[in-house]
């Protein structure tokens, strides 16, 4: 994949409870973030996050089949927020989209990412 070929790593939860958990050791520099997960569901895991300084400003791609109101929109910002809604984007555009974002953290970031690779936590 296009991630592969740049070298970002991919940490993977299957469970809300396991991306709270991950995003603590890990220390993410992306979450993509489904928002319906077995053992709380995504809102959960995005108001966890919000209630921890180091944690409350991680870039997020909220990557899911719900359609969303405004007022959850408002209660899902982290740092940096997209929302993409599977089936409407082919793998190459939700690719590229993720590309843009880390390009994104990158320039914004005043720290050099070490031997340029980013940890991406990908919860569906």
């Amino acid at each position: 994949t296009l991630f592969k070929l740049h070298d970002i790593n991919i940490v993977h939860a299957k469970t809300g409870k396991e991306a709270i958990r991950l995003s603590q050791k890990v220390k993410p520099d992306l979450l993509i973030l489904d928002l319906v997960l077995p053992e709380g569901d995504g809102f959960k895991v995005v108001e966890w996050l919000q209630q921890h300084n180091q944690l409350c400003k991680i870039p997020l791609m909220i990557y899911s089949a719900k359609q969303l109101q405004e007022s959850e929109r408002k209660r899902l910002k982290l740092g940096h927020t997209e929302f993409l809604e599977k089936g409407q984007v082919t793998p190459q555009e939700f690719e590229h989209r993720v590309m843009q974002l880390l390009h994104q953290i990158t320039q914004s970031n005043s720290e050099i990412i070490s031997q340029n690779t980013c940890t991406s936590v990908s919860i569906e």
